[in-house]
């Protein structure tokens, strides 16, 4: 397995010419087409208390050495030890998918059918972060674009990215990155949806057809079910929710509004988990709010699988009843 290369990335960053209000451009590093670990990494046997056992409304630990963060139908992802690093739903040991990585800072981590995406923040030392892209199965990591202060992500066709309050898109494969789209504050798609908000707390909403389904999205302050946009609003103790049909907007729950915040849209319920505080479960028009978990890590992460919230404390990964 292969490390984030350094000196590439530190390249990267003196070709791109960014400053702290747009991203000029994004050069093209093609990733590896064969993973370099002699086969997938498949982790440890499980160790029981799977998806197919009851989940419990008391939290219960399923794994350490991995924060939970990512699902691809078989494998929980997310990092610890200095690593990116998968485990079976089920349990077992974490298998290293990249390493090393600097995992201080990194988010956004996402996984589709074929790719792991993360974005490392400050890359060399400077005020820019990365895209990095690489196969789940493990491999070599590549920088697929960068952009200053990139706020969400979302996997379809091409991915999409809100970089110093600007939505942009560069090819999965890397490339150059596009013109600014629009301003925006909010990013989320669900099917074949692209939906954004503007940097204003009821500025208009737009949406976008894609040509491809959305393939992932990561963990953020917005998500999106093809019928609404649900935002977390920085600043407000606000959830609002954008109706995609005619932009129409309705507060449904608060938030705590002192600490990161993560929202996830999950069947007819959204979760909103708060950094530092309470994981909370509200129906998609305001109604049955209701605690799941009292304490959050300070920068949230968890994953929705049938029954049951996984989410990270630290480098581990407990589980409990949604």
């Amino acid at each position: 397995m292969r490390a984030l290369n350094a000196s590439l990335a530190v390249a990267l960053v003196a070709a791109c010419g960014c400053n702290d209000e747009h991203v000029a451009g994004i050069a093209s590093v093609p990733p590896t087409a064969t993973p370099d670990l002699g086969g997938a990494p498949d982790g440890g046997a499980p160790t029981g208390g799977g998806p197919s056992g009851p989940c419990s409304s008391v939290p219960t630990q399923l794994v350490s050495g991995i924060g939970a963060a990512a699902y691809d139908g078989t494998f929980l992802y997310g990092f610890g030890g200095g690593e990116l690093r998968r485990v079976p739903l089920a349990g077992g040991t974490p298998a290293a998918v990249v390493s090393p990585v600097e995992t201080s800072g990194a988010r956004y981590l996402m996984v589709d059918d074929r790719s792991v995406y993360w974005v490392q923040p400050g890359v060399g030392g400077s005020s820019v972060d990365a895209i990095v892209r690489a196969p789940r199965d493990g491999g070599t990591p590549a920088v697929i674009g960068w952009g200053n202060g990139i706020s969400a992500l979302v996997v379809a066709d091409v991915v999409y990215f809100v970089s110093a309050g600007y939505l942009r898109s560069v090819p999965r494969d890397g490339g150059l990155a596009t013109s600014p789209i629009d301003r925006a504050a909010f990013l989320a798609g669900s099917g074949a949806t692209l939906a954004w908000v503007g940097p204003g707390i009821r500025s208009p909403l737009h949406t976008q057809p894609l040509d491809e389904p959305v393939r992932a999205t990561s963990l953020g302050v917005a998500d999106s079910d093809g019928m609404f946009l649900f935002a977390a609003v920085p600043g407000t103790t606000d959830v609002l929710r954008y109706q995609l049909s005619d932009a129409t907007i309705t507060p449904i729950t608060q938030w705590s509004g002192n600490g990161n915040v993560v929202v996830r849209a999950f069947d007819d319920v959204l979760y909103v988990g708060n950094g530092g505080g309470p994981l909370m479960r509200v129906g998609k028009d305001g109604s049955s709010a209701a605690r799941i978990l009292e304490l959050l890590d300070p920068s949230p992460t968890f994953v929705i699988v049938g029954d049951s919230v996984y989410y990270a404390v630290g480098e581990s990964t407990w589980r409990v009843c949604r």
